[in-house]
């Protein structure tokens, strides 16, 4: 099986042109106990011992993206295998409830922004990891899609109604929104896949990238020849062998620019439509509602929203 392969250009801008951050052999203290720790003691990395680690900066755009990445082998391994499906357990039991809100208020300000029913909105879900985000979706009642890598994934999100789209049949639809959460960094092709995605938008549509951001991470490579003195959460937006582009503000905008794609620009419509996503709280009545609601449920004696405890 092929390990590793070299990019020989930026993902990005396509530019051969770059400065070399930051090599070292994956045969090193530093990335065995990354590996180790990482992945649980579960990978043997011995196979990448003839490979290099290297992070290299385009001088056209300025990405930041590993050199050598994984085969499509090697990918199917890392995400059916590396992390497996008990990760999803592991994953659940650390989301808090600031999480399931924070997909809630995104869903909100989407439906606002868009400016249609629940029921017409269709959705794509672009990375679904174990689903969370959309099954938020499809409980504000939109039509969601998605897609995945990892099969395990794909099979769960079957199992609990999410209709799973095969990545060639995504440009068959049009799409409202296009939901890609924590995906860029690890697309060995980022431009044509995000180029593809916009042939599945809809002339108003919006796609939302969220991606880690390399700048605190920046300012240590800068100063170091290895990376053993890196902590795992150092490590996250230049995870090896996943997060194989490394986005900052500037960079993600030009991956957007090159395939014709802007940030939304900033307004006070907008910035009042993210703020009342989180409650509502600045429409009038919804603010006496909020206000009231809560007095009338748990002090009104004969209110029919109850809790219940043993006597």
């Amino acid at each position: 099986m092929k390990t590793l392969i070299e990019r020989k250009s930026c993902p990005s801008c396509y530019s051969a042109s770059h400065t070399q951050l930051l090599q070292q052999s994956f045969d090193t203290q530093g990335l065995r106990f990354y590996f180790k720790e990482h992945y649980e003691g579960r990978v043997n990395i011995k196979k990448l011992f003839d490979f290099n680690y290297e992070l290299i900066q385009c001088a056209a755009c300025g990405l930041i993206y590993q050199k050598m990445i994984p085969s499509e082998q090697l990918l199917t391994e890392i995400y059916d295998e590396w992390i497996p499906e008990s990760e999803q357990g592991r994953l659940n039991s650390l989301f808090t409830l600031k999480d399931y809100s924070y997909f809630a208020e995104q869903i909100i300000f989407l439906i606002q922004y868009l400016k249609l029913p629940q029921s017409k909105i269709k959705i794509l879900d672009f990375g679904l990891g174990w689903s969370e985000w959309a099954n938020m979706a499809r409980a504000f009642g939109c039509s969601v899609w998605g897609t995945e890598l990892s099969t395990l994934r794909c099979e769960y999100a079957k199992s609990i109604g999410i209709s799973v789209i095969d990545y060639e049949d995504i440009t068959q639809q049009k799409f409202n929104f296009i939901n890609t959460e924590q995906v860029f960094e690890h697309l060995i092709e980022p431009r044509k896949v995000l180029e593809y995605l916009v042939n599945a938008l809809e002339p108003n549509g919006i796609i939302k990238i969220s991606v880690p951001d390399i700048r605190k991470i920046y300012r240590k490579l800068i100063k170091l020849t290895e990376i053993d003195s890196l902590t795992l959460s150092d490590m996250m937006p230049i995870a090896p062998l996943e997060h194989v582009n490394c986005f900052e503000y500037k960079t993600l905008v030009a991956l957007g620019d090159q395939v014709g794609l802007k940030p939304v620009p900033f307004s006070l419509s907008l910035l009042y439509k993210l703020y009342n996503s989180a409650s509502g709280w600045l429409e009038p009545k919804e603010m006496a509602r909020q206000v009231l609601r809560p007095l009338y449920r748990h002090l009104y004696p004969k209110s029919t929203f109850l809790y219940f405890s043993r006597k």
